[in-house]
């Protein structure tokens, strides 16, 4: 097998191999953590573009009847009082509630986000009553607030009492549902616990039977699932409302959010198991506060399905709602969740405050016997819009005053009021609104088509193209899915594939440049000897001049241009033949020139004037060799591309400086060489030429040095990799003496124009330009600052800008 094929072969198998890892880490959810981070940005960056376009939609079928700054403060209503005192204490804020929600504002579901649980006898709760009766300054107050007062008595009295009439309403709304008066199905919450205990109790047999009952009684079917997962998790009790609600007619769903290991909540598990302690061996499936209230706003109920109605969990897939005139599909991972696609904010969605139900009951039903006072006529008006915005929709009641426990972190708010979460399962479910995501063998196919195409790129393009192409990949596998998201609630990966991309670019170049790196090695080692005996001369004639010292001297670089690319396509021989054909006559016009050839490196050549003895003129020297070299590279040219098929290009860059010379390596071997900020510029001024479509770059010392004797024209003030100052770089053009007319007529129009530029005046400094492409249409570099001049145009620099030009790239 050829170099070349073994070469991309190998190109093949690397990218192959990292995809093959990526994928088995993805396996292993090793990038979740950050893929939720970047779908958090999604979320926020989708809102923010369509929020100011209008294009945010929820749907008005879900209303929240907030528990809000409102419902909690005393001033307001006579119905509004401190979370856990009054109303909400005693529980008639949500007794006085029913009636009027029954028959007159009419919503089709009510749905309680607040666990209704007994009070029982805890201190915090105890407390409570003494808070609650101690604003009451009467005798009878004052005697509960004694010591010696049965405290605990009482508490469970009022439970009685209101959960007793709590009872009686819920029966009473099911007695009027089934007569026909009413539509309204009350949807009340429990939740699912995940250890042996429920507030210190352990349910046991027979004493917990009941409730367990209660439960099972409320189950999805179990001829309605499918797939179940060997390894779903089963809570092991519940927290269910106060007797004998549970008992009722009431709907019961669990109200549990679980949060991602980061503590933001992205999901809702629409379906959860529970252990059943009477057959351990046949969990109880239950369904989550948002899809029951989908299933009672649809009339759908599993126990007792009417004609074309049930619902059907399909784990790892969909959940089917299946209703008299619709159908819903929702999808569901392995365990039950949905992926929640938060489209709106909280402010989005319709919203009253829970205590004008309160406040405005009984004016729709006593409508005709309200006397014509602007003030009934007032609350008329509005108790008909608190009906036309909830009448036949889903109504959820939760905390949303600041200060409330039921808070937690989503992607649209760190702090956001967890009945949110419900609405926009419910949202997603009625709007049919879905977060799609890959699955693994769409991932597997997305992950392979990039490896394939950085292959591709690597194997049958140049280094050049392909470095540009790659980092444009990169870039892509970050702002699609970004842009993507902005449109589409469809999730595509962004960390698996950008680190992908990013390892396989490592191992790739890491490749080449250990490949090139041999290929320049052989040849450092043919053509080292060729200097070294000069060196060691001097050595004997002057030790002490090696021994180290700071010194003026001109550095020379000079690099084939695509390099790697033609000799990919040479075999070692001809590789051999083509460099010392070109590198002979490069030597030996620099010895010509009394330069020191300090080195090859491979293709490259670096050389020095002045070290290790002086010279008064190095600069002028170095430039004069520098106008030759190029002179033969133009006259061996055709010769190269006949004989070789190669199109030879030279770049170069010089520059003068103080460096540190001497004998540096190591203890085997050490060879004469220089160091320095100046040596470092030099070498970065070599590649700055292509940027510029030039061929030599000198900078402003070099310049200064031997502007006398020769032709050169300002080309930019350039700030090269790792430094902040600008160095003001000029072109070689040629030799004062063989100078022609055009050379002089050139550096002189596109130093005006250049000095227009950097004074800001784009439009003469465009026209300067413009006139010097007329004149010299092959002129790389006017073109160059036409390009710049066009984009200042639009997007000036900054006020501090001074004409500098930052190069971020060392190549």
């Amino acid at each position: 097998m050829s170099g070349r094929k073994s070469s991309i072969l190998a190109l093949f198998l690397l990218c192959e191999a990292i995809g093959a890892i990526a994928l088995v880490g993805n396996a292993y959810d090793w990038t979740r953590s950050f893929e939720n981070i970047t779908i958090d940005w999604r979320f926020a960056l989708r809102y923010s573009v369509r929020k100011p376009m209008g294009k945010v939609h929820v749907s008005d079928q879900v209303v929240l009847a907030g528990i809000d700054q409102l419902s909690v403060d005393p001033k307001h209503s006579n119905y509004s009082d401190r979370w856990g005192a009054g109303g909400w204490f005693t529980r008639e804020n949500w007794n006085q509630a029913i009636a009027p929600l029954a028959l007159e504002f009419q919503p089709k579901v009510f749905a309680y986000d607040i666990l209704l649980t007994a009070h029982r006898t805890a201190s915090s709760t105890t407390n409570s009553i003494d808070d609650f009766v101690g604003r009451k300054k009467t005798k009878l107050s004052l005697a509960v607030l004694g010591n010696d007062f049965p405290r605990t008595e009482l508490l469970n009295l009022l439970d009685q009492g209101s959960n007793g009439s709590f009872a009686n309403n819920v029966e009473t709304l099911s007695e009027s549902k089934e007569g026909g008066l009413t539509e309204l199905d009350l949807l009340t919450a429990i939740t699912l616990n995940f250890s042996e205990t429920e507030q210190g109790h352990a349910w046991s047999l027979p004493e917990d039977e009941g409730r367990i009952k209660r439960l099972v009684r409320r189950a999805i079917p179990s001829s309605s699932l499918e797939h179940v997962p060997k390894d779903m998790p089963l809570a092991d009790n519940a927290l269910l409302p106060f007797d004998p609600l549970p008992a009722g007619p009431i709907s019961m769903a669990y109200i549990n959010v679980p949060r991602d290991p980061d503590g933001v909540v992205r999901r809702v598990p629409l379906v959860m198991a529970f252990r059943n302690p009477l057959d351990r061996d046949a969990p109880v499936f239950l369904p989550s506060m948002a899809l029951k209230a989908c299933m009672l706003k649809f009339d759908i109920d599993p126990a007792s399905p009417q004609p074309g109605t049930g619902i059907h969990v399909d784990f790892g897939k969909e959940i089917v709602l299946t209703a008299k005139d619709q159908t819903f599909h929702i999808p569901i991972d392995r365990r039950g969740s949905l992926a929640l696609n938060f489209e709106g904010n909280f402010e989005d969605f319709t919203q009253l405050t829970y205590v004008d139900l309160l406040d405005y009951k009984g004016f729709l039903s006593q409508e005709k016997k309200l006397s014509n006072t602007p003030l009934n006529q007032a609350g008329l008006e509005i108790a008909r819009k608190i009906r036309d915005k909830i009448r036949g929709k889903i109504v959820l009641a939760g905390l949303t005053f600041t200060g409330g426990s039921d808070i937690g972190p989503c992607p649209m708010d760190p702090n956001m009021p967890l009945v949110f979460i419900h609405m926009t399962a419910i949202d997603n479910i009625l709007r049919q609104s879905f977060f799609w995501s890959m699955n693994t063998f769409e991932t597997a196919l997305y992950i392979s088509a990039l490896m394939i195409g950085m292959w591709l790129l690597n194997a049958f393009t140049s280094p050049r193209f392909s470095v540009h192409a790659e980092v444009w990949l990169l870039i892509a596998t970050q702002i699609v899915p970004l842009v993507l998201a902005c449109f589409r609630p469809l999730y595509v990966p962004m960390v698996l594939p950008g680190f992908s991309v990013m390892f396989a670019f490592g191992a790739i170049y890491l490749y080449r440049y250990n490949t090139e790196q041999q290929e320049r090695l052989a040849i450092r080692k043919k053509f080292s000897t060729a200097v070294s005996p000069r060196v060691l001369r001097f050595m004997e004639e002057h030790p002490e001049q090696l021994v180290g010292q700071r010194m003026e001297a001109t550095m020379f670089f000079s690099d084939v241009a695509g390099f790697t690319s033609f000799s990919e396509k040479l075999d070692p021989v001809q590789l051999s033949q083509v460099l010392n054909d070109y590198l002979t006559p490069m030597a030996d016009l620099i010895l010509a020139r009394d330069g020191y050839l300090n080195k090859f490196a491979g293709d490259g050549i670096m050389a020095v004037w002045g070290v290790p003895d002086k010279q008064p003129d190095h600069a002028t020297q170095a430039c004069l060799c520098a106008l030759e070299q190029q002179a033969k590279v133009d006259e061996i040219r055709l010769y190269f591309h006949n004989k070789y098929s190669v199109e030879l290009k030279v770049r170069m860059g010089l520059n003068s400086g103080i460096v540190s010379a001497g004998m540096m390596g190591s203890a085997a071997r050490q060879d004469y060489t220089v160091m320095g900020d100046a040596v470092n510029l030099a070498a970065r001024l070599e590649p700055a030429a292509k940027d510029y479509g030039i061929r030599t770059l000198i900078g402003q010392n070099t310049y200064e040095l031997a502007k006398a004797e020769i032709v050169a024209r300002p080309m930019d003030r350039l700030v090269v990799t790792g430094k902040t100052e600008p160095v003001q770089i000029y072109e070689l053009m040629a030799a004062r003496t063989k100078a022609k007319p055009e050379h002089f007529r050139l550096a002189e129009t596109f130093d005006h124009a250049i000095q227009l530029y950097w004074k800001r005046d784009w439009t003469a400094a465009m026209k300067e330009f413009e006139e010097i492409l007329r004149e010299f249409p092959k002129d790389s570099a006017s073109f160059v600052f036409v390009q710049r001049i066009q984009e200042f145009l639009t997007k000036p620099p900054p006020d501090s800008w001074k004409g500098e030009y930052v190069r971020t790239s060392k190549h």
